[in-house]
C-alpha cells in the first residue's frame, strides 16, 4: 500500500494519495473479478470483499492502516465516478458585468445534485474544439446557479456565443486529510489510543471538588460523574473517554461543562474541541461563550482547507481534546485530532461524545437510492398538511410557552420536499420555521417537529418490499427524537408499514388513539424465510460450494435436528427455535405444493362473460392443497414466452374441479383453446400470525411467563365447602370436574397457565363450559376463548349458548370463512351479516363479555382498541396447535389482558398433536404448548402419584365408551386411571358379544395408490366395511335402533375415505360419516368401524414398521371414538409389526373378538423409544435446546416486513396499493 509522505515532508505540503494502479483496475470493473485477473488486483478484491461483507469484522492493529486506506480509495473512486454523471455538455455561460465572475446554470443544484460548495473547482472546455482547459473557482452557490471566478486567460478567451462543456472536479481534499492521518497513526504511535487496553491503575476521582457552571448538571448524577471523569486526566489514560448521549439526555451540556471545568482546573492547558461539521462546532461555541470569555476562545474556520494548521501545533499545546458528534465522523477523520496526542511522556485526555444509534458517517457505498441523477421526491398532499399544522400551531400555548415560528422545525428526508416546503413558508411570510433534512436536524431540537416522510412508493429488492433509505433505523431514530413538546409525522400509512420500525410507530399511535387523516390498516407483518436457510433446504440439508457463514450455522442446527425426536426448549433459545421451526415448516409446505403443479391444462369459463373459471383436476382428494392451505392459483399460458403470470382465487372446490375467480385482464384475453401451466400457492397467514406472536412475546418480555415455577406455599380451600350453583348439574357429581372449575374461578395457578387434562370422553368441554358459565354468572370478568379450528370453536360456542344469552357472546370468524358453513344457531352472535362475513368491529367486540374465535383469527384483536381487559384466556384443544399458534392467544394478554389474567389450557397430549410436515421442524413444532408445559415441574406428578391441583387437573371419569372400548387406551396411555361411567347398554348384533362390543376383522387385502396421489386405498377392506355397515343398521343398542347416522367410518387414508364415500353414496347411505382420524378427533359415534388399509411393511435400519400408522396418538384417537361398539378391519400380519397394534390384537384374541382371516401373534418386539413418521421409523432422542452450540443471532425475532394493505392481484401478478396520506 502507498504510505504518502513522512511527517517532515508533510510540513511542506499535504501529500497526494493516488489510487494504486491494480486497485483502480478492480474498481473500474465495479469491484468484480474477471478472467486472468492479476494477482495484485485479486488480493485487493478478496480483502475488499471481506471488509464489506462482514458487518462484525474487527479491525486489528496489524492491518488497520492498510484496510482503512483501501476503503478510502474505494469510497473516493465511487464519489469521483458519481460526480462525472453531473457533467454538463454544450451550455452557455453568462459573464457578470465584464468581471472575472461567471454565472453557470446547474440543473438539480437546489436538490444538491451535485453538491457544490464554495472554493470547489469547475473545469470548462470549448464544446467544439475541446482543446483549451480552464479551471474556475466557485465563489457563490445560488438556488439554480453557481458564481465562479476565473483567471485572466479565460476572461480573454470567453465568448457569449460559445457552448462549453462543464466538469465538476471531485474534491479529494477530505480523503487526503484522512490518508495523512493514517500516515501519522504509525509515525506518532497512536495504537494505545485506537486500540486501548483496560487500565489496572484506575482511581476514584469523586474527591475532585468542582463549582458548577451549569447548576442543572449538579443535580444529575450521571452527568456529574461524567464531567469529573473527563476533567481528571490521569484516569483511563491513554484510552479515550466516551460520553454516550442518546437524544435529549444533555450530551452537549455535559461536554460544555467538562470543557469549562477543564479550563478552570488547568488554566495553563489548551483545549481542542473538534466536530465533523461547522454547524455542530458553532453550537458548542455558542454555549461556551456563556461561561468562558471570548478572548479565551478561538473558533477556527477553514479558508485554505489546510489541516496542517492543527497538525503543526506542538503536542504539548493540547492536553485535552474533545470530539463532539464523533458518531458522524469516519474513523480516519477522527484520527486527525488524535494525531496531536502522540507524546508518550505527557498525559493527554481524549473525549469522544456521540450516539451510535443516530446517523453515522455519510458513506456513498451501500446506501439505498444512490442514483443521484434521478430527481429527489416531493409530495404535495403532505406539503399542504405540513403548512396547515404549522399555521395552526403558531400562537398555540404549551404550558407557559407560546409557540413562535422559530419553535417549529419541519423535517423531510427528501431535499426536493425540503426546498418546496421552504418556498411555501417564505411565500406566506413564515421564514422563521426551520426546514431541513434529517441530517441537518441531527443534534438540534425544537418545541415542535413536523416530519413529512414523502414516500408513497414501495420498493422491492431481492424479493422483499422496502421503503429505501427511509427504513434506516438510525435515520428513523433521529427524526423521532428532535421534538420537545409535540411530534407530528405525516405520511402514507400503507407504505410506511412495510418497515418494522415505522409499523411499530403506527401501532403505538393506533393504541394511543393518535391517528388522524386517512384510515390506518394495521396488518400482520410478512416474515420472509432467510435466504441463507432457504439455500440449505433446497440442497436437502447438505453442504454446498460457496456457503455463507450463516448457511453453515443453519446447517449445523439442521444436522442435529435430524436425530432429535423432541427438542426440550429452554428459556434462552425458546423464541429462536420456534421461529426456526416456522421457517422450516413453511418451506416444506411450499415444497410439497410443487408436486401438484399441472401442465398443459384447459381452463373453461363457467358461463359467458363470467369472471369464474373451471379447472378440472383428477384425483382432487382431501390431500390436495386446495382443500387445506391453498387459495391462490397462478397460471401461465404454456406457449407465452414472456411467461406472463395471472393470479386466480379459488372460490369453490368440489368433486374433481375447482371454480376460480379471475380479474378483468385474464377474462378479456381468455381463449378456451389455450393450454395453461398451473401452480398452487399456499396461504401463509397462519405462519405470519405465529411469527408475529413470537415478536410480541419477545417485545413484551413474556418468555418467563411460559416457563412457570411452582409455588411452594398456598392456602387450600375445599371446593365441597363452597355453595356453588351449577349450570350443568352433572358437574357437581364429578370431583375432578368440580375441582377444575373451582380452581379456574379462583385463579389458583396464576401467573402460570392452568391445565385441564381431558382424556377421551371425560367431559373436558363440559368442564370448560361450566367454568366459563360460572365466571359469567359470578363475576363481571371478560373472557376470550380460542381453539385451533372453527369446528372446535363452534362446539364450545354452541354449548355456551345453552346457558348464556347470545347478546353476551361474540363468535368471530375470519373473512375467508364461507358464510354458508356457519351454523344457524351462531349467526346471530357472530360477525356474519346478510350472508357474508364482515370486518371485526371494535365497538361490537368491546360490548361482549365472551369472545370465541380460532387462534389465528384472534390476531385481529391485537389491532383493536378495546374498552375492556380480558380476565381469562381459554385455549381449547391446545394439544392440536403448534406452540407459536397458542402464543397468539397468550399475546392478547399483553394487549388486552388485566393484571391477573388467567390462562386456561385444555386438551390431551396423548391424542393427535399439531400437524407438521417438515422432518426438521417436527422436533420443534410437533410438541404443543400443552405437552411442553406438562413436562415442567408444576405440572408433573409428585411422589404420591398425584398432580398439583392448583396447576393441573386430570379428568378420570369416561362417560362416552363401553369399558371394553377404552380399556386398551387406558392401559397404554392413561396409567389405567380412567373409570368407565357410561351406561352399559347391551349390544345386540350377530357378530358381537353383548358384554364385549369390540371386534377385529382380519382381511388380507392389497394396499393400492392412484396416479398423482400419495394416499392409499384397500378394496378388500372397503368391501368388508360395507358388509358391517349393512349388518349394523337396524340392530339394537339397548332400546336404541342403530341408524346410518349412528355409524362412523374412520380410516387413516384420505383415498380410502374417498372410495368409501362414493360407495355409500351409491347405496344411499350418505348419512354414514366417513373421515380420516384427524377429522374424527373430538367426535364420537354409537358405532365406529375402522379400516386400517395398511398391508405393506417397511424397513428402516433393519427394523420393521408400518409408517405413520405406528403413531400411538393416531392409534389412540381411532380406538376411542366409539360409544357402544368398535369394529377394526385390517391386515393382522402388517399391523402386529407395531407394539400398540399387537397389544390391541392380543386384547381381541384373548376376549374371543377376532373374525375373518386367522393369524398368529409374533413374539413381542423389543421396546424402544421411537419416533414414527410417514416415511419410516427412525430411532431418535430427546434433547435440550441448550445443547445446541450455535449462536442464534442468525435469527432475528422482530424481522417482520409489513405487506401492503388492500392488495388486489392484478392479472400480471403484481399488487395494487391504494394511495393514502395519514397524520400521526
Amino acid at each position: 500500500m502507498d504510505r504518502g509522505m513522512t511527517d517532515e515532508e508533510s510540513k511542506k505540503k499535504i501529500p497526494n494519495y493516488p489510487i494504486p494502479y491494480y486497485l483502480k483496475k478492480l474498481l473500474s470493473n465495479d469491484s468484480k473479478p474477471w478472467p486472468n485477473m492479476p494477482e495484485e488486483s485479486r488480493s485487493y478484491f478478496e480483502r475488499l470483499k471481506e471488509l464489506k461483507n462482514n458487518d462484525k469484522l474487527k479491525l486489528k492493529n496489524k492491518n488497520y492502516v492498510d484496510d482503512f486506506r483501501l476503503l478510502l480509495h474505494d469510497e473516493a473512486f465511487k464519489n469521483e465516478l458519481e460526480m462525472e454523471e453531473f457533467n454538463i455538455y454544450g451550455q452557455q455561460i453568462t459573464r457578470i458585468n465584464e468581471s472575472n465572475l461567471f454565472e453557470i446554470y446547474v440543473e438539480g443544484l437546489e436538490e444538491e445534485r451535485p453538491t457544490v460548495t464554495i472554493n470547489d473547482s469547475v473545469a470548462v472546455t470549448d464544446n467544439e474544439t475541446n482543446q483549451r482547459y480552464f479551471e474556475l473557482r466557485v465563489k457563490k452557490v445560488l438556488k439554480l446557479h453557481i458564481i465562479a471566478e476565473s483567471n485572466r486567460e479565460f476572461c480573454e478567451e470567453f465568448s457569449e456565443d460559445t457552448l462549453y462543456d462543464i466538469k465538476f472536479i471531485f474534491n479529494t481534499f477530505p480523503y487526503r486529510c484522512c490518508h495523512f492521518a493514517l500516515d501519522l497513526y504509525t509515525y506518532r504511535k497512536l495504537k494505545p489510543y485506537v486500540f486501548p487496553e483496560k487500565s489496572e491503575k484506575l482511581h476514584n476521582p469523586s474527591n475532585i471538588k468542582l463549582t458548577w457552571f451549569n447548576k442543572a448538571i449538579e443535580n444529575n448524577a450521571r452527568q456529574k460523574q461524567a464531567v469529573i471523569n473527563m476533567v481528571d486526566k490521569s484516569n483511563f489514560f491513554p484510552a479515550p473517554y466516551i460520553l454516550y448521549g442518546p437524544p435529549g439526555t444533555g450530551k452537549t451540556a455535559t461536554l460544555v461543562e467538562a470543557i469549562c471545568q477543564a479550563s478552570k482546573q488547568n488554566a495553563s492547558d489548551r483545549i481542542l474541541v473538534c466536530t465533523p461539521s461547522n454547524t455542530s462546532a458553532d453550537v458548542i461555541t455558542k454555549r461556551l461563550i456563556k461561561y468562558i470569555p471570548k478572548y479565551k476562545l478561538h473558533r477556527m474556520y477553514s479558508l485554505s482547507k489546510d489541516p496542517l494548521l492543527l497538525l503543526r501545533f506542538p503536542p504539548r499545546d493540547f492536553p485535552y481534546i474533545f470530539i463532539d458528534e464523533a458518531g458522524q465522523a469516519t474513523e480516519p477523520e477522527t484520527l486527525i485530532p488524535f494525531s496531536l496526542s502522540y507524546a508518550r511522556n505527557e498525559q493527554r485526555k481524549i473525549i469522544l461524545a456521540g450516539d451510535p444509534q443516530q446517523l453515522g458517517p455519510g458513506v456513498l457505498d451501500g446506501q439505498e437510492e444512490k442514483s443521484i441523477l434521478s430527481p429527489s421526491s416531493y409530495n404535495e398532499q403532505e406539503m399542504d398538511a405540513v403548512f396547515y399544522f404549522a399555521r395552526l400551531l403558531i400562537g398555540y400555548k404549551f404550558g407557559n410557552t407560546v409557540i413562535k415560528e422559530e419553535d417549529i422545525g419541519v423535517i423531510s428526508p427528501f431535499t426536493a420536499q425540503k426546498i418546496r416546503i421552504k418556498e411555501l413558508f417564505e411565500e406566506y411570510n413564515l421564514p422563521g420555521v426551520e426546514v431541513g433534512t434529517i441530517q441537518l436536524f441531527q443534534g438540534k431540537e425544537k418545541e415542535i417537529i413536523i416530519l413529512s416522510t414523502v414516500r408513497s412508493k414501495i420498493l422491492r429488492h431481492d424479493g422483499r418490499d422496502h421503503i429505501g433509505f427511509l427504513g434506516d433505523p438510525k435515520r428513523f431514530n433521529v427524526a423521532l427524537t428532535r421534538a420537545k413538546s409535540l411530534f407530528i409525522a405525516i405520511g402514507h400509512p400503507v407504505t410506511l408499514q412495510v418497515d418494522y420500525n415505522w409499523w411499530s410507530l403506527l401501532d403505538y399511535c393506533c393504541k394511543n388513539k393518535a391517528l388522524y387523516g386517512a384510515a390506518i390498516h394495521t396488518m400482520v407483518p410478512e416474515f420472509w424465510i432467510p435466504e441463507d436457510l432457504k439455500a440449505i433446504l433446497l440442497k436437502d440439508g447438505e453442504p454446498y460450494a460457496d456457503m455463507t457463514e450463516k448457511s453453515e450455522r443453519f446447517l449445523g442446527v439442521l444436522k442435529k435436528l435430524r436425530n432429535v425426536d423432541r427438542l426440550e426448549l429452554s428459556q434462552s433459545h425458546y423464541l429462536q427455535f420456534l421461529k426456526l421451526g416456522l421457517y422450516l415448516e413453511e418451506f416444506q409446505q411450499n415444497l410439497d405444493l410443487r408436486k401438484f403443479n399441472l401442465y398443459g391444462k384447459k381452463i373453461e369459463r363457467v358461463a359467458p362473460d363470467s369472471k369464474e373459471f373451471r379447472i378440472r383436476i383428477k384425483n382432487l382428494d382431501k390431500d390436495h392443497p386446495l382443500h387445506k392451505s391453498c387459495n391462490l392459483i397462478e397460471i401461465f399460458n404454456s406457449k407465452d414466452v414472456t411467461r406472463k403470470k395471472f393470479v386466480l382465487r379459488a372460490k369453490e372446490v368440489k368433486n374433481d374441479q375447482v371454480i376460480a375467480v379471475a380479474y378483468s385482464e385474464f377474462c378479456d384475453g381468455h381463449n378456451p383453446k389455450n393450454s395453461y401451466n398451473i401452480r398452487f400457492r399456499t396461504n401463509n397467514y397462519s405462519f405470519r400470525c405465529s411469527h408475529y406472536a413470537l415478536s410480541l412475546i419477545n417485545s413484551h418480555k413474556m418468555t418467563s411467563y411460559l416457563f412457570p415455577i411452582r409455588k411452594e406455599s398456598y392456602v387450600f380451600v375445599d371446593p365441597e365447602a363452597d355453595g356453588q350453583r351449577w349450570c350443568n348439574k352433572a358437574i357437581s357429581k364429578n370431583p375432578e370436574q368440580k375441582q377444575a372449575v373451582f380452581n379456574i374461578l379462583r385463579k389458583s395457578a396464576f401467573p402460570a397457565p392452568y391445565i385441564l387434562y381431558g382424556p377421551p370422553g371425560t367431559g373436558k368441554t363440559a368442564t370448560l363450559v361450566e367454568a366459563i358459565c360460572q365466571i359469567w354468572h359470578n363475576t363481571g370478568d371478560t373472557i376470550l376463548i380460542c381453539a385451533p379450528s372453527n369446528a372446535a370453536a363452534d362446539v364450545i360456542a354452541k354449548r355456551l349458548l345453552k346457558y348464556i344469552p347470545a347478546a353476551s357472546v361474540d363468535r368471530i370468524y375470519s373473512r375467508s370463512r364461507d358464510s354458508s358453513l356457519i351454523d344457524a344457531d351462531l349467526r346471530t352472535c357472530s360477525n356474519c351479516s346478510n350472508g357474508r362475513i364482515v370486518k371485526v368491529n371494535n365497538r361490537v367486540v368491546s360490548s361482549k363479555r365472551i369472545v370465541v374465535s380460532t387462534l389465528c383469527t384472534c390476531t385481529r384483536l391485537l389491532f383493536l382498541d378495546l374498552s375492556h381487559s380480558y380476565s381469562y384466556v381459554f385455549i381449547d384443544e391446545a394439544g392440536q396447535s403448534t406452540e407459536p399458534e397458542s402464543l397468539i392467544a397468550v399475546n392478547v394478554i399483553s394487549r388486552h389482558g388485566d393484571s391477573e389474567c388467567q390462562i386456561v389450557i385444555s386438551g390431551d397430549p396423548k391424542q393427535l398433536g399439531p400437524s407438521v410436515r417438515s422432518k426438521y421442524a417436527a422436533p420443534i413444532l410437533g410438541q404443543s404448548l400443552l405437552e411442553r408445559l406438562m413436562k415442567l415441574e408444576p405440572y408433573v406428578k409428585h411422589n404420591n402419584n398425584d398432580y398439583d391441583s392448583r396447576y393441573i387437573t386430570k379428568l378420570l371419569r369416561n362417560y362416552r365408551s363401553h369399558p371394553a372400548i377404552i380399556r386398551v387406551s387406558n392401559e397404554l396411555y392413561y396409567e389405567n386411571e380412567l373409570v368407565a361411567c357410561s351406561d352399559r347398554r347391551p349390544f345386540v348384533g350377530q357378530d358381537f358379544d353383548t358384554e364385549f362390543p369390540v371386534i377385529f376383522h382380519g382381511v388380507h387385502g392389497f394396499e393400492q395408490k392412484e396416479n398423482n396421489s400419495t394416499s392409499s386405498y384397500n378394496i378388500a377392506e372397503a368391501k368388508q366395511v360395507m358388509i358391517y355397515v349393512n349388518q349394523l343398521i337396524g340392530e339394537k343398542i339397548g332400546e336404541k335402533t342403530i341408524g346410518s347416522e349412528d355409524i362412523g367410518i374412520v380410516t387413516p387414508f384420505a383415498l380410502q375415505s374417498k372410495h368409501l364415500q362414493k360407495t355409500l353414496k351409491n347405496e344411499n347411505l350418505e348419512d354414514v360419516s366417513v373421515g380420516t382420524v384427524e377429522v374424527f378427533q373430538g367426535q364420537e359415534k354409537e358405532v365406529i368401524i375402522m379400516s386400517a388399509v395398511r398391508t405393506k411393511i417397511f424397513t428402516h435400519d433393519d427394523r420393521e414398521h408400518i409408517g405413520f400408522l405406528s403413531n400411538p396418538r393416531r392409534f389412540n384417537v381411532a380406538l376411542t371414538r366409539a360409544r357402544a361398539a368398535l369394529v377394526v378391519v385390517g391386515n393382522p400380519t402388517a399391523l402386529q409389526t407395531d407394539d400398540n397394534w399387537r397389544y390391541f390384537l392380543k386384547f381381541c384374541r384373548d376376549n374371543g373378538a377376532c373374525r375373518g382371516e386367522q393369524f398368529e401373534l409374533r413374539e413381542k418386539v423389543e421396546e424402544k423409544r421411537i419416533f414414527q413418521d410417514d416415511e419410516g421409523l427412525q430411532e431418535r432422542s430427546e434433547q435440550s435446546s441448550d445443547l445446541f452450540e450455535e449462536t442464534f443471532d442468525i435469527l432475528k425475532i422482530d424481522d417482520g416486513i409489513i405487506r401492503r394493505k388492500k392488495n388486489k392481484y392484478l392479472l400480471n401478478g403484481m399488487y395494487y396499493a391504494e394511495r393514502e396520506c395519514s397524520i400521526l
